[in-house]
């Protein structure tokens, strides 16, 4: 039981810091309202929730071993801790909805954001939900914020945080079996 709080917790604040990373998404909502295309802006965030979302759709297939769970997430972890400073696309796009969303997107799919979810579901809905409710409210706050405020969430370097709390999340599951 306390184990299962703990994932919980950690499903929770790995959601927390991805969607108070500016780096992914709310830059781009700010872009597009600079450009005074202030609806796509606000629009923005619910196509990032799209990309993530089709992840539930492993709610019916079963772990065999969250052992193997814990190893893929470490690794995963790991590998983001390496190339963190390298894996966003931080080149010059248009502004348009169409052009931010392709970015967000090819972002999402290099930092392979979709493999927490996906392994949250396989594991409990319970914390896949957590952690969606959880990153998409701060993302959704970000997208309207001014820049002062995401340049201060800029500064947090949340992307670190993310890494350390998955390789804990990871450790914790490896440890669990």
């Amino acid at each position: 039981m306390q184990v299962q709080i703990l994932i919980a917790i950690l499903s929770f604040l790995l959601g927390i810091t991805e969607g108070l990373n500016v780096y992914k998404g709310p830059l781009f909502s700010l872009y597009l309202r600079k450009f005074n295309r202030k609806i796509e802006s606000y629009t923005l965030p619910f196509f990032m929730i799209i990309f993530i979302l089709w992840t539930i759709i492993f709610a019916k297939f079963s772990i065999t071993s969250v052992l193997m769970v814990g190893i893929f997430i470490v690794l995963t972890y790991l590998m983001k801790l390496l190339i963190w400073k390298y894996h966003h696309y931080t080149g010059s796009f248009s502004p348009s909805l169409m052009t931010a969303i392709k970015w967000v997107l090819i972002n999402s799919l290099i930092n392979m954001e979709f493999i927490l979810p996906l392994f949250l579901v396989l594991m409990n809905v319970l914390y896949y939900f957590i952690y969606i409710i959880a990153n998409f409210s701060p993302k959704i706050v970000l997208s309207i914020s001014n820049e002062d405020v995401l340049r201060g969430f800029a500064m947090l370097n949340m992307e670190i945080i993310n890494i350390i709390l998955g390789i804990v999340l990871g450790l914790i599951l490896i440890l669990m079996k």
